[in-house]
């Protein structure tokens, strides 16, 4: 319920990324409720083990979510850096911000 996936978004293909050539895929893509998808990301589908979008995650445009990959509940991915294969993302964890994108800055933090 209340997914938002944003144009060109590319969900469950078989993840080429290992460079053996074809892939077997196994698993799924789960996304769960309230999580949003930005434009012309792509989410592939697990090999051995699903791959989950937690409930209320972001994923920002032009992000590559790999195969076997668990994002947890209320996370932001930004399209920086993406996860890699078969890695798990804590709930409620922020990935990809650079520090000088941080905000608020970290001069008004420490004043």
């Amino acid at each position: 319920d209340r997914v938002v996936v944003q144009p060109g978004v590319s969900i469950g293909h078989s993840d080429a990324s290992s460079g053996a050539g074809v892939t077997l895929a196994l698993g799924r893509v789960i996304v769960q409720d309230g999580a949003e998808i930005g434009a012309n990301a792509s989410v592939a589908r697990g090999t051995i083990h699903d791959t989950i979008i937690g409930e209320a995650a972001r994923v920002g445009a032009l992000a590559r979510i790999p195969s076997d990959v668990l994002i947890g509940r209320h996370c932001l991915v930004y399209s920086i850096v993406g996860p890699r294969q078969a890695e798990t993302i804590m709930d409620h964890s922020v990935c990809g911000l650079q520090d000088e994108k941080r905000w608020p800055p970290r001069k008004e933090i420490e004043a």
